[in-house]
């Protein structure tokens, strides 16, 4: 058993969890002093960052592995929440490049790679799926260039949503972020199409089958207030 996991059986889920967190804070605070130190010249070579995300993808890969928690005796369901876990790791690299110049190594990507829960459940496929959807919405909309990628977005949005209903929080969060950016009207209706398009025909179909879920009232009863949160 893993360390970790040893004090997870010992103090608790949450104390596993700070343990984790905690040291990488500590580790991260004091690589940063020293890289943004001005008296001091620091280049990292080309391949770093990509060889770090790399290493990255491997460790989580193994470590979750290792704590092989399944929900799904299906292999290729595990295969594919393994896959998912990389996808979110590389996606969340992604959007922090963005941000800048040069390529840097995410932190966030270090910091969920180490979390013992995500490492937990990222075999199980609970949430790991839906999150890649919505990191790939968020990434295809951060460049807002044009419709097609606007289009991509709330598609991406909107699968995550009929993967899991409370994913509509992050599309529709989205979507107010693009009308703060005054994104033209245009390109906010190809970020909208895949709504009236793809989940009210399928939504439609599911409840004329199914009939209104039960979950409905827990999904829908404080949905605006964690909206708004």
């Amino acid at each position: 058993m893993s360390w970790s996991g040893q004090l997870h059986d010992r103090y608790g889920q949450a104390l596993a969890d700070n343990v984790v967190l905690i040291a990488l804070a500590v580790a991260a605070a004091v690589a940063y002093v020293v890289i943004t130190d001005r008296k001091r010249e620091w280049t990292l070579p080309a391949w770093a960052p990509t060889a770090a995300l790399s290493a990255l993808c491997v460790f989580a890969i193994v470590w979750a592995w290792q704590l092989r928690w399944l929900s799904d005796d299906a292999w290729i369901s595990v295969l594919l929440s393994l896959g998912s876990h990389v996808g979110v790791l590389i996606m969340t690299t992604r959007l922090v490049r963005k941000l800048e110049a040069k390529p840097v190594i995410s932190l966030a990507a270090v910091v969920l790679a180490c979390s013992y829960v995500t490492a937990t459940y990222a075999t199980g496929g609970l949430e790991t799926f839906g999150a890649v959807l919505v990191l790939l919405s968020i990434a295809f909309a951060a460049g807002a260039a044009d419709r097609r990628a606007l289009l991509v977005s709330g598609l991406c949005g909107i699968a995550a949503t009929m993967v899991h209903l409370d994913h509509a929080i992050f599309y529709v969060a989205l979507g107010g972020v693009l009308l703060a950016r005054r994104v033209p009207i245009k390109q906010l209706a190809s970020y909208a199409a895949p709504v009236f398009v793809v989940f009210v025909p399928v939504f439609l179909m599911r409840w004329s089958y199914d009939g209104l879920p039960n979950t409905r009232s827990a999904d829908f009863s404080r949905g605006g207030i964690y909206l708004y949160a």
